[in-house]
């Protein structure tokens, strides 16, 4: 049977609304105050002064200090020879170092805005999250289909948050096969360069690794499908499995070993996966 081509056929966008679903988890925790120099007008002399202008990720208040020279052996490393003056700090707040913001008072990492230029201006964070899903395929079995997506957020210089959502890897459980798509690749450095597309691939590699975050679904997602029998189920709520894709590909070599998680040996088959 000619293999069939997934790219258009399998969900380009999430099912469900997988940014509050991964906040919901605690992703995306981490906040920033991000500060840059700034001449505001002083009325006591007439005129404008230098001060830090900060702004504060998690709530985008924005503030106003004393602008102080970054002194000692931190001043090196540090991407600006100033920071501001906090009461809560012996010495100037510079980047790298955590305090609290004065509007929210949640802990959060101050960041100079010369930080940001390697990432093209922004700060950048991501996680994952694991979506299950069933396609129908005409005169066919449906088939189980695995898709993990890349949640990125993104803060610019002012503090503004946005999130990006970009396909990662899709898993499509056949009759004797998994079918490989992914969203992205890395390059000579190292660095993923995402798609924002699905491209298949002609060989099977576990690339999925242990599942972040997955999407809460009902075992009769199963029924009907090509994974009907592989009792993914057991794996993942009762052993608390995370390999979903390792655990498919073995289950699709040896259809046998989901009698072992029915017989409670569900530590046995992680300990092969692993």
């Amino acid at each position: 049977m000619e293999q069939i081509n997934y790219e258009k056929l399998i969900p380009q966008e999430p099912i469900t609304d997988v940014v509050a679903f991964a906040r919901q988890h605690g992703e995306f925790e981490n906040a920033y105050l991000i500060y840059r120099s700034e001449r505001v007008y002083d009325p006591l002399n007439i005129g404008t002064v230098c001060s830090v202008k900060v702004t504060c990720s998690a709530c985008g208040h924005t503030f106003y200090a004393e602008k102080v020279p970054a002194g000692g052996c931190r001043h090196s490393c540090a991407p600006a020879s100033f920071g501001w003056k906090d009461e809560q700090m012996p010495n100037a707040v510079i980047d790298g170092d955590k305090t609290l913001c004065p509007n929210c008072c949640k802990e959060a990492k101050t960041v100079h805005i010369g930080s940001m230029r390697s990432y093209g201006g922004e700060l950048i964070d991501d996680t994952w999250v694991t979506e299950l899903s069933r396609l129908p395929i005409e005169g066919l079995a449906d088939r189980l289909v695995l898709t993990e997506w890349c949640i990125r957020r993104c803060i610019n210089k002012q503090g503004t948050v946005r999130y990006e959502i970009w396909p990662f890897t899709a898993w499509v459980v056949e009759e004797k096969k998994i079918v490989r798509l992914m969203g992205y690749m890395k390059n000579i450095g190292g660095r993923i360069c995402l798609f924002g597309e699905w491209r298949q691939r002609k060989q099977f590699e576990d690339v999925y690794g242990s599942a972040k975050l997955i999407v809460p679904w009902d075992k009769s997602l199963l029924e009907g499908t090509t994974a009907e029998n592989s009792k993914l189920d057991l794996y993942q709520t009762e052993k608390r499995g995370r390999e979903l894709v390792s655990y498919l590909a073995l289950w699709r070599r040896r259809p046998h070993v989901e009698n072992l998680l029915v017989q409670g040996c569900g530590n046995l088959v992680r300990t092969w996966i692993k």
